[in-house]
């Protein structure tokens, strides 16, 4: 195994805003060298989430861009 597996848990946001706000409270606990494998069909939040992260490192949000629309 190449790293651990989390508990895992259910937490639904109502808007991209509450999204992005999750994942910076995510970003503020990870450790260094974390590597996270997002999941998901198009459009359910996995941009934001990781914009939140991101401001959580001080990287500003209109620097994520979505890959799924560069693969696309």
């Amino acid at each position: 195994m190449w790293g651990r597996e989390l508990n895992r848990c259910l937490i639904r946001t109502k808007s991209a805003e509450e999204t992005r706000k999750l994942g910076k409270e995510i970003g503020k606990l990870l450790p260094p060298k974390t590597v996270i494998i997002l999941s998901g069909e198009l459009g359910c939040g996995k941009t934001e989430l990781t914009r939140g992260i991101a401001e959580a490192f001080g990287i500003p949000a209109h620097e994520v861009s979505s890959p799924s629309f560069n693969i696309v």
